[in-house]
């Protein structure tokens, strides 16, 4: 059988913000696109996504899901999207599904899967993220664990091929699928547009500039992050610090700026919103280094971050939660922190703001050349193009 060119059959189930996994889906399949025929379904895509999937030839189809009540109709749900695939896709198609429902479905349809987990889903698994919900809602989380976590691990263990973003992801899901990943597809940068220009370090009492990203969940860690800044405050070190977000929460903002106000960082802790792809690369580059803070108990937090390889790739040194060890090198391209120790934390950021300028300079081009060299999303696409047509062939 001839596998120069196949149909490739992506479920996902929504491209709506600026998110990693998001960001992680579209440059996977722009390249996959290059020589494939590339069909994507979802429940949900934003004029942005669908706009930018268009420009790459790819086809976007809108599966049916309700306007609320999510899981409550989920059997609804899965029953009208099997039958809408179905009628697209053949036995032997080759489907990429990602998280739970499209794993289960793509399983359902295809003998021809590639499942890609890239963490447990939280709302079932973790329980530092449904503690932070209602106890109505973790009511309602535990019912739909218990009538759908049974399909989502069946899924994973069924597929032709399971495959997760890194090996700092693997001891969350064979806990709960008791499944080794068979292929990792690692996160990858656009070198060519995220990259350095050339900036002068400030020397003694410069303003440290710092970064840090949030979607206002637990998974971000954005309180100790706050908390880290206000424990720096009480040092010698003169800081300004940039917060950007992929979803916005107006709600758990106004609780961080509560707590800016209340310890007296107003004036050096500024929210700088959503920042357009376009304009990415140019505030990472406006940064002295970008801090890291996700949950270290929390999958979802700790393992893999598209936001610390893209600062490195523009030469801006990352000091980052410890859970993935593959993303920076303790010293040479940044470090790692506890975030919840937040005056050990402080301490790293004043360790790094009185390194001499020939020491961060050295820092920088070592972040540069440690993603080039590592994270490459034509080498992750080369993977997954060669997995696909391997099942193909099998």
């Amino acid at each position: 059988m001839k596998t120069e060119q196949f149909e490739f059959h992506v479920l996902h189930t929504e491209s709506v913000y600026s998110r990693g996994g998001e960001k992680y889906l579209y440059e996977l399949l722009l390249r996959i696109a290059k020589t494939q025929r590339v069909h994507l379904y979802l429940h949900a895509i934003s004029p942005k996504w669908k706009r930018l999937y268009k420009r790459a030839g790819i086809s976007v189809t809108q599966l049916w899901r309700p306007p609320r009540l999510f899981w409550l109709l989920l059997p609804v749900t899965l029953l009208i999207n099997f039958l809408e695939l179905k009628r697209v896709l053949k036995q032997n198609s080759v489907v990429f599904a990602t998280n739970f429902p499209m794993n289960f479905l793509g399983v359902l349809i295809s003998n021809h899967t590639i499942c890609h987990c890239f963490e447990p889903l939280a709302i079932f698994y973790d329980p530092v993220r449904v503690a932070s919900l209602s106890k109505f809602s973790q009511l309602c989380v535990a019912v739909a664990k218990f009538l759908y976590a049974p399909l989502d691990i069946w899924a994973y263990n069924t597929t032709s091929v399971l495959t997760a973003l890194a090996p700092s992801v693997v001891p969350y899901i064979l806990e709960t699928y008791k499944r080794n990943p068979d292929i990792f597809l690692p996160n990858g940068v656009d070198t060519r547009f995220f990259s350095p220009k050339p900036k002068k370090w400030g020397g003694a009492g410069s303003v440290l500039t710092i970064g840090h990203s949030t979607d206002y969940t637990i998974f971000k860690g954005t309180e100790n992050f706050l908390a880290i800044l206000a424990s720096l405050s009480r040092s010698t070190v003169p800081f300004v610090a940039y917060i950007s977000e992929s979803i916005a929460d107006p709600q758990i903002k106004k609780q961080y700026e509560s707590y800016i106000q209340k310890n007296h960082l107003s004036g050096v802790v500024h929210f700088v919103g959503n920042i357009d792809e376009s304009r990415l690369a140019d505030y990472y580059r406006s940064l002295d280094v970008f801090v890291y803070t996700g949950s270290m108990v929390s999958a979802g937090g700790s393992t893999a971050s598209l936001s610390v390889l893209e600062a490195q790739a523009c030469s801006t040194p990352v000091i980052r939660s410890r859970g993935d060890d593959q993303e920076i090198q303790e010293g040479i391209t940044g470090f790692y922190i506890n975030p919840r120790n937040h005056k050990h934390a402080s301490s790293v950021m004043q360790k790094f703001y009185m390194l001499s300028t020939k020491e961060k300079s050295a820092m920088r081009k070592s972040a540069r050349k440690y993603v080039c060299d590592r994270f490459s999303w034509d080498a992750t696409g080369r993977v997954l193009l060669a997995t696909a047509k391997n099942l193909i062939s099998s």
